[in-house]
């Protein structure tokens, strides 16, 4: 590669960071007589590049052999394949000039649906939907479909991989197949909502029953966690003692009606790290130097009465309804 040609060790450098690779590896340095960079760079009809690895499946996993380059999107099949993409925003040859004008990067993990779903969720909603200025520019219309995309890909997300929704014991759920699902539950707000998607689309009677009830249990915990970045320091205790009672009702259905054990675990993980995201974010407002006294005393005192809290509502769940394995199965995981 000829040192002069800025918009190669742009596009290299890029896709040896995001591989964790140095510019001078070998599975990098290759790349610069690619005919499919060439292809993207010198041709104004090639609108892509995609960069994904190439392993050769033996010993560590982790160890990249090749990188691969093509001129359309390839998705690898597992979720450890990670894809970083070069799309142009014009029909144009790429010059160092217009390189960071035109040419745009997105990085794609797990599968297309997840990372538009979040991206969206993370980056465009809040922009598209909230931010004064492009909300204010954007056609109402477009709005809600926007906010229609999201909830629809969400509960694409929420069930992929199987997770709960078609089983019915409280030990049914220990594949990979359900950890993968679980992944994308990171609210209780999550929960509750890939309940409510299965209980509208689930083909059988019973699994659509098993879900609504379900769904009834956590609707109290997701509209507690909905608004608690709203609520004081010293009034969070409500949404814990509306969880611990949720899960304690939830965890009571028997039968056709038992909620997975996986699941139990999970969420109970979920809605302890909620609470802590919740501290930290109000105490970090708190002016330990300069605030009263009174304020700031009373504000850290509030954070060990909420972890108590936690232990007490995650340990005096009702028996013999709330086992023992899973009580000592979340203690020790978590």
């Amino acid at each position: 590669m000829a040192p002069s040609d800025a918009r190669k060790e742009y596009i290299l450098s890029a896709t040896a960071n995001y591989f964790g690779l140095s510019p001078t590896d070998a599975a990098v340095a290759d790349l610069a007589t690619s005919k499919q960079l060439d292809n993207f760079l010198d041709d104004g009809d090639t609108m892509l590049l995609s960069a994904s690895v190439v392993r050769s499946g033996e010993g560590d996993t982790s160890k990249v052999d090749k990188i691969h380059l093509d001129n359309s999107t390839v998705v690898g099949h597992t979720r450890d394949d990670k894809v970083l993409v070069f799309f142009k925003v014009r029909p144009d040859v790429v010059t160092p000039a217009n390189l960071h004008r035109d040419v745009l990067v997105s990085s794609m993990l797990d599968s297309p649906v997840s990372a538009l779903y979040h991206a969206l969720q993370k980056v465009y909603s809040p922009l598209l939907l909230k931010d004064r200025k492009w909300s204010n520019e954007f056609d109402p219309k477009l709005q809600a479909l926007v906010t229609e995309l999201e909830k629809g890909l969400g509960s694409v997300v929420r069930r992929s991989g199987g997770g709960g929704g078609d089983s019915g014991g409280k030990d049914d759920e220990d594949s990979s197949s359900s950890s993968d699902a679980l992944s994308a539950i990171l609210t209780p707000m999550d929960e509750t909502q890939y309940w409510a998607d299965v209980a509208n689309s689930a083909k059988k009677r019973e699994e659509r029953e098993r879900a609504s009830a379900f769904w009834t249990a956590l609707e109290p915990v997701a509209k507690e966690f909905s608004g608690l970045s709203n609520v004081a320091l010293s009034d969070a205790e409500d949404a814990l003692e509306t969880s611990g009672n949720c899960l304690d009702d939830l965890w009571k259905l028997e039968g056709s009606h038992s909620f997975p054990q996986r699941r139990m675990v999970h969420l109970m993980d979920v809605i302890s790290h909620a609470i802590t995201r919740f501290i930290q974010t109000k105490c970090s407002a708190l002016d330990l130097w300069r605030a009263p006294y009174s304020q700031v005393r009373n504000g850290l005192l509030n954070v060990p009465c909420l972890a108590r809290l936690i232990e007490k509502s995650f340990s005096t769940f009702t028996f013999p309804y709330f086992n023992l394995k899973l009580f000592i199965y979340f203690s020790f995981d978590n």
